[in-house]
């Protein structure tokens, strides 16, 4: 992250370049006030981006959340990552994330999606139909018994529930 970039500016950035195709070089820094945040310069064009996010409080409070590294308390035999995206209900994914991890657990599957139909309750679909990137992490110990929420973009994927 350049220096004085937001966290947010720095996803917004990223989504700018991959939908535009140009690489953003960071203007509003080094106590430059009241200059756009990037530039960009291609063979036929140079512009410019100015970026303004809107939150309300409720929104803002997630993103401190998730900023802080939020974790949850899930029994199990292994560490867990989850990768959730803006809007995702904190307080469900605390109540629905711990069944989940379980089954997966119980059947030896590393995603919730692989899960057979027979497991598939009101948590799983909870989580796979809100796009939740659910997987094992190499990160945390084995044994390790906390899932972490990470701000990821990340392209939506369409997800389908397996035919019994």
């Amino acid at each position: 992250m350049s220096s004085g970039e937001r966290q947010s500016e720095q996803y917004l950035r990223k989504l700018v370049e991959i939908l535009h195709g140009v690489t953003l070089e960071q203007f509003d820094r080094d106590g430059r006030q009241r200059a756009v945040d990037y530039v960009f310069t291609l063979p036929s064009v140079t512009g410019a981006v100015e970026m303004t996010t809107y939150r309300d409080g409720r929104a803002a409070a997630w993103f401190d959340k998730l900023n802080e590294s939020e974790t949850f308390e899930c029994p199990s035999t292994r560490g867990w990552a989850v990768v959730v995206r803006l809007g995702t209900k904190l307080d469900q994914l605390r109540r629905r994330l711990p069944s989940v991890i379980a089954a997966c657990d119980r059947h030896q599957v590393d995603r919730p999606e692989d899960l057979p139909a027979i497991e598939w309750s009101a948590d799983v679909e909870w989580v796979v139909s809100n796009h939740l990137n659910l997987y094992p992490s190499a990160a945390s110990p084995p044994a390790a018994s906390e899932c972490r929420c990470q701000r990821r973009w990340a392209p939506r994927q369409r997800r389908s529930r397996p035919r019994p």
